[in-house]
């Protein structure tokens, strides 16, 4: 039997893309489109034990390859020693990601031959698999950007050599550079998968004209996108009725208990490990501030989060100390940022987390680490005005004392600045959650890509 379209999905190893990559997935299959998803056996369990999506994975096809046996140490927590806070422990995962080509051009083979058009949606860090699919006559390839459009424009705005654009010089915004973001050898790696992007039919970005649009119209434009359909599609994150899968989460129990708008959620990520001095200063800030929290406190991810005979993730085991509460172990992020009781958010701003606290009506503490980070740290603070920030990027080495983060939390919870950031934040949660509807700017745009790769 022949299918008409078919898609294949390729995520990049970190837990942040696989989870818009599921996103993604869902969204594509809902088209009844029969959905590929790629990766290492280790790494798919990730993304499948940490989902809280209440929809069924059954209509989504996952491939779990092997990968040759590759280090997987311990994180190397920040300090004001460290040159970049880039989690450089997980690199030999990155590398050894590289040995899905093999696998994926075998199943692209077999996949092309039953059916009509084959859709190859990479993440732009995974663009060998493109070259996967070059001698394959039936593939159109497509790259989906889990970044925000500001850190893509500013990327591609840099690798052209910074020239004078109106765009830029309107905005006024800080200087930032990559180089003081990323370690020299991811960087190196990440160049490498950009330059094989050229040949893409399109590209896919988890973004939205309601919070982007300047960035977008200019990456529509950029010369070395031309030619090539960009959709911005997002927020991939479901917005609304969004329920717990796990009713017993202790979390959401404290929550409940909770006055509305009055607790802050502070995590950072997956890939932010902190020394124990400043996991201290957090603790004690947050404690004297007086008001309601949940702090998470885990550890980064490492290569394979199931190393060491690990088999499943433990779920949130909370302590209470002062009006709030330390969380250890995996707790629902979107659910407790879709809780009422929210007032504000303080994060890492990794794009999924931005995405989710923005279409949640939910300000943010915004405290950069690497990568995209800074970049989105920028959107939120200076841009969309729902953020305040935590410290300078070029102070990103020092220590962020209990008594800066009892002031941003009561200026945040308590404080008129506060205030009108989440009135700010609901306008834009509304906005977004128009951006889904049925005539919105996002559903249109997503509509447009699932009609064009299933065209006649």
């Amino acid at each position: 039997m022949t299918s008409d379209t078919v898609v294949v999905v390729v995520p990049f190893v970190a837990q942040g893309h696989l989870n818009a990559f599921l996103h993604l997935s869902h969204r594509l299959s809902s088209h009844g489109l029969p959905v590929h998803y790629v990766s290492s056996t280790s790494h798919i369990h990730q993304v499948i034990s940490r989902s809280t999506s209440t929809t069924s994975l059954s209509n989504i096809h996952f491939h779990h390859f092997p990968l040759p046996p590759y280090p997987s140490p311990p994180p190397t927590p920040t300090s004001p020693s460290t040159s970049t806070h880039f989690p450089s422990h997980l690199q030999p995962s990155f590398n050894a990601s590289l040995h899905l080509k093999l696998p994926l051009t075998s199943l692209l083979h077999s996949l092309s031959s039953s059916s009509r058009r084959l859709i190859l949606i990479h993440d732009s860090a995974m663009s060998f698999a493109a070259t996967a699919a070059i001698s394959i006559s039936n593939v159109e390839t497509y790259v989906f950007h889990t970044v925000a459009a500001i850190t893509l424009s500013f990327l591609q705005w840099e690798a052209r050599g910074k020239p004078p654009e109106p765009w830029v010089q309107s905005l006024n915004l800080p200087d930032l550079s990559f180089d003081s973001c990323f370690t020299d050898e991811f960087f190196n790696f990440f160049k490498f998968q950009h330059s094989l992007t050229s040949t893409a039919s399109g590209r896919l970005i988890n973004s939205s004209v309601s919070i982007e649009d300047i960035f977008l119209q200019h990456l529509r434009q950029e010369p070395n996108w031309q030619g090539q359909k960009v959709f911005s599609i997002g927020p991939l994150n479901p917005v609304i009725n969004i329920k717990p899968r796990v009713t017993t989460s202790l979390c959401l129990q404290w929550l409940d208990k909770q006055p509305p708008a009055s607790v802050v959620y502070v995590a950072f990520g997956t890939t932010t490990s902190f020394s124990q001095e400043q996991v201290g200063e957090i603790k004690n800030g947050l404690v004297t501030s007086g008001q309601r929290f949940i702090l998470m406190c885990r550890d980064a991810d490492l290569g394979d989060i199931f190393a060491g005979g690990n088999s499943v993730e433990k779920c949130d085991e909370i302590e209470e100390v002062g009006g709030g509460v330390v969380v250890r172990g995996w707790a629902p992020q979107l659910e407790i940022l879709s809780h009422p009781s929210m007032a504000a958010f303080m994060s890492h701003c990794g794009w999924n987390s931005c995405m989710e606290s923005l279409s949640l009506g939910v300000p943010v503490l915004a405290w950069p680490m690497h990568s995209d980070q800074p970049w989105n740290a920028v959107l939120l603070t200076e841009i969309l005005k729902v953020g305040i920030l935590v410290r300078e990027w070029k102070e990103r080495n020092e220590l962020v004392t209990k008594e800066t983060v009892k002031d941003l939390v009561l200026k945040m919870v308590v404080g008129d600045e506060g205030k009108k950031m989440r009135e700010k934040a609901a306008e834009i949660k509304d906005s977004l959650r128009e951006a889904m509807s049925e005539a919105g700017a996002s559903k249109i745009e997503f509509d447009s890509f699932i009609a064009h790769i299933t065209r006649s």
